[in-house]
């Protein structure tokens, strides 16, 4: 296993990432490291290479921009992991997506702390069984009305602590059995086209909020077979509510009362303390979090339970202060 450094000013291995994917030496397990905060205007980047990482160093946010003429920022491959990286300004180009693509077929594939914005189709498409997607940012997926925040077809994948807001068509789409979608706010979604707010037909949603302020969702906001302690509103569908089959438990239909801007809770949402239990695992450093907005700031006590919703914490037996995932990830709305 290597570590292929980039940074543009030529002190890395390589000044730029088309190079450094093109580097014939390269084996399964390598890592390319982009070592500084610079614009890349590059795209299409792909290589048939099982095990690859791509990922931001510690304390550089990378951008990689399309400039509104390149199809797609990477297109990966089996067991690759997506680390840190700032995708915005691509336009998808009859691809499937816009952002991160599968190089063909669904490729199982780890996404994690990235953020997608400003993108023309899908911001990750193509995700086979296994996958993960996981702290990230997805928003403002436009012009095709077919365009959506994830979407992984007929398969089986896991996406926590996501925050996922103005997409033309619905947050997530995944149809597969084994689907884990679990702490994620996802905010007016439907713009334009589509049905659903979060398509999880066969699979189970849980602790996440997805509000339609705007009334653009034409069916429910929520479609799962299992689902429980969800905060959905806004739906405009009269016959079957804001949930899809079967009875709820513990999921609420309420204005989550989201701080404009910011998506934390306000004090008095019904969101606070709403889910189970005092702390979760399963976060890929294995840490026990708690699932919390940052109502510390707030002044909102969750009396010992996780809210709904996607900001992540590490436990605050840990003495860690509760950060949203704007600050995590170094990104504004």
């Amino acid at each position: 296993m290597a570590t292929w450094v980039v940074k543009q000013d030529g002190s890395g291995d390589f000044a730029n990432l088309t190079d450094a994917f093109a580097n014939v030496a390269m084996v399964a397990s390598d890592i390319i490291e982009i070592q500084d905060t610079e614009t890349y205007s590059e795209g299409n980047l792909s290589r048939v290479l099982a095990g690859l990482t791509i990922k931001a160093a510690s304390g550089f946010t990378p951008i990689l921009d399309g400039g509104g003429t390149i199809a797609c920022a990477i297109k990966f491959y089996n067991n690759w992991i997506i680390d840190g990286l700032t995708i915005t300004n691509y336009t998808g180009a009859s691809l499937g997506g816009a952002g991160l693509v599968s190089v063909s077929d669904f490729r199982t594939v780890v996404i994690k702390n990235c953020t997608l914005y400003d993108l023309e189709d899908t911001a990750i498409y193509g995700l086979g069984d296994g996958s993960i997607v996981e702290n990230c940012k997805i928003y403002d997926i436009h012009t095709l009305s077919s365009a959506r925040g994830i979407d992984a077809g007929l398969k089986s994948i896991t996406v926590k602590n996501c925050l996922i807001y103005d997409i033309i068509d619905e947050a997530i789409r995944t149809t597969g059995s084994s689907t884990i979608i679990e702490h994620c706010t996802v905010y007016n979604i439907n713009y334009d086209a589509g049905s659903y707010g979060v398509f999880a037909s066969l699979g189970t949603v849980r602790y996440c909020i997805v509000s339609d302020p705007s009334h653009n969702i034409a069916d429910s906001a929520l479609r799962a077979s299992s689902h429980s302690y969800n905060c959905v509103s806004g739906s405009e569908d009269s016959s079957s509510g804001n949930f899809y089959d079967g009875t709820s438990t513990g999921d609420i239909e309420s204005d989550p009362l989201l701080v404009s801007g910011s998506f934390t809770l306000s004090p008095g949402s019904p969101c606070v303390g709403a889910a189970t239990g005092s702390s979760m695992t399963g976060s890929l450093d294995g840490i026990s979090r708690e699932w919390e907005y940052s109502h510390s700031v707030l002044g909102v006590s969750s009396a010992g339970h996780p809210n709904m919703g996607c900001f992540d914490t590490p436990s605050r037996a840990l003495g860690v202060n509760t950060q949203d995932i704007s600050s995590i990830m170094g990104v504004s709305d």
